[in-house]
């Protein structure tokens, strides 16, 4: 058994492991910490972090309502840990809050992840938290195990595919937009359609809430009142472009959409798709697809990344039909307190 050594330390906890004589601090992470936590976490992870697009989400977590983060760094001062608590904004009310947990890939099983998890456990109960999220990788047992060993439960499994654009060739999906548009559909991207104004992503805003009523999440959620919402889409989505916005228009009537999100890794993240139930079954989606994806290969993104609900076997369907190839995907775990 090793034994781990508590002890107060200035500035949070410091612990020793016996067997290796490392020791570790546990601190409240500050601004100065965040080039040294996405470092770590970019070797840590399978997705690059982007640093100017980390502070811009902290603090949109900020103001969104009780938020907590801390760091373990070792003798050096090397971060080795991150943890944070924030609200689920997609909860109906409060209480819901979301915790990621993080250690250096060359430091695990040192007990790092345990105390992070302990004092964002204890921060949690401060401030009444009735139900937790967390994800994590469906390759990771060893931290699927970590988190059921403290009563998390598997609420959602989605799998993560990617499509290589700079091999895709649109023009072998021809026929299918030529067939939509045939029907009176057209495709247009948000640019097309006049940008970003009141109309036009109230219209959006209306098809979001039908793409939740299909895939709604554990905690009940609900989008956010369209003020709120317009401004988290402009704002806080990474790289939002208007011309990765793409929606179908049957005699004028926004019937369908589906969304893509740059990355500062130069892919594209696929926001959702939803078509409107009375035009389902028509090739309104698939053509969607293609047409964003048209877009991003001629902006020059390099690949496309999707999460799927593994129930979701239509649109997994679909996106094997566009070239994406399957991945690992992740968990969606949660705990009521």
């Amino acid at each position: 058994m090793v034994n781990i050594h508590l002890q107060l330390a200035i500035g949070g906890f410091k612990f020793r492991k016996a067997d290796t004589q490392m020791d570790y601090t546990i601190r409240s992470c500050d601004y100065e910490d965040m080039p040294h936590v996405v470092s770590m976490l970019n070797r840590s992870g399978s997705k690059s972090v982007d640093l100017e697009v980390f502070r811009r989400q902290i603090a949109h977590d900020d103001q969104a309502g009780p938020t907590t983060y801390y760091v373990v760094v070792d003798g050096t001062e090397s971060v080795v840990g991150f943890g944070r608590c924030f609200p689920d904004q997609l909860a109906s009310k409060s209480g819901y809050f979301n915790l990621r947990i993080t250690s250096s890939t060359h430091e695990r099983h040192r007990g790092i992840g345990t105390l992070l998890y302990r004092q964002l456990d204890a921060w949690l109960t401060q401030n009444h938290a009735i139900h937790v999220n967390t994800n994590i990788r469906d390759n990771d047992d060893a931290s699927l195990s970590f988190a059921t060993n403290r009563g998390f439960q598997v609420a959602h499994h989605a799998f993560e595919s990617r499509l290589d654009l700079s091999a895709w060739q649109p023009e072998s999906f021809s026929a299918t937009l030529e067939q939509v548009n045939r029907r009176g559909v057209r495709l247009a991207n948000l640019r097309e359609l006049g940008g970003t104004t009141d109309e036009n992503m109230q219209n959006f805003y209306v098809l979001e809430m039908k793409l939740l009523e299909d895939e709604p999440v554990s905690s009940g959620g609900t989008l956010p009142e369209f003020g709120v919402w317009k401004q988290e889409i402009l704002e806080q989505r990474g790289l939002f472009e208007p011309e990765g916005m793409w929606f179908a228009l049957h005699d004028e009537v926004w019937v369908a959409s589906a969304s893509l999100y740059g990355r500062p890794d130069n892919t594209v993240y696929n926001g959702g798709t939803v078509v409107d139930r009375a035009y389902r079954g028509q090739s309104i989606a698939f053509a969607l697809k293609i047409a964003s994806l048209r877009w991003a290969k001629s902006a020059g993104f390099t690949y496309a990344v999707t999460n799927n609900e593994a129930t979701n076997t239509s649109i997994i369907a679909l996106n094997q039909r566009l070239g994406y190839q399957p991945s690992p995907g992740f968990y969606m775990l949660e705990k009521w307190l």
